[in-house]
């Protein structure tokens, strides 16, 4: 947002340079987009008691939100690991989810507005006070770092691989690639 409002406010600058009817509406354009254009502090969504929906997203005051720049492996998604030397399938979906409730509890959460996803769901970074929950997913297994579009938690995933927590202790398939063989599947 900031780079955006430099490079307006250069473009009308250079208009300034040169007294035109352009250059005094550009100016006045801005002066009304500067005044109008919500701070950061009123884009922000707070809300108590969310109500989680899977391991990427909640509900918050009525609002979709999708925790941005992470990845949690699906509802009905399976992932394997080794137990006694046998490979045990469970519901690593369902133990996303359970973290995150675990994350989220009964705090105030306040979260960016960072956009909308193609569902129209609202991308947020979301904190239950300090802590920065999208974050915590990840250093904690629970999700993996969506790098195609954030690079912001690649070394929480590292952190979580290197010390196998959560999905990073057996075998799983990338959330997105899992959606996108169910997507095949259906037809």
């Amino acid at each position: 947002m900031a780079i955006r409002k430099k490079k307006i406010e250069r473009r009308i600058l250079k208009l300034l340079g040169k007294p035109t009817l352009i250059g005094f509406l550009s100016l006045l354009a801005y002066g009304c987009y500067a005044f109008l254009s919500p701070d950061i502090e009123e884009r922000k969504l707070v809300g108590c008691s969310p109500r989680v929906i899977d391991g990427d997203t909640i509900h918050l005051g009525g609002i979709s939100v999708r925790l941005q720049g992470i990845d949690a492996p699906e509802l009905k998604q399976k992932c394997t690991e080794k137990v006694a030397g046998k490979s045990i399938e469970y519901s690593c979906g369902s133990e996303a989810m359970a973290h995150l409730i675990k994350l989220v509890g009964n705090k105030k959460i306040v979260c960016t507005d960072e956009g909308k996803d193609f569902y129209k769901r609202q991308l947020s970074y979301c904190f239950a006070g300090d802590l920065n929950i999208n974050k915590q997913m990840v250093r904690d297994g629970y999700a993996v770092a969506y790098s195609y579009y954030d690079v912001s938690f690649v070394v929480d995933e590292m952190i979580a691989k290197g010390k196998k927590h959560g999905i990073w202790r057996g075998d799983f398939q990338n959330p997105s690639d899992w959606r996108k063989k169910k997507k095949r599947a259906r037809g």
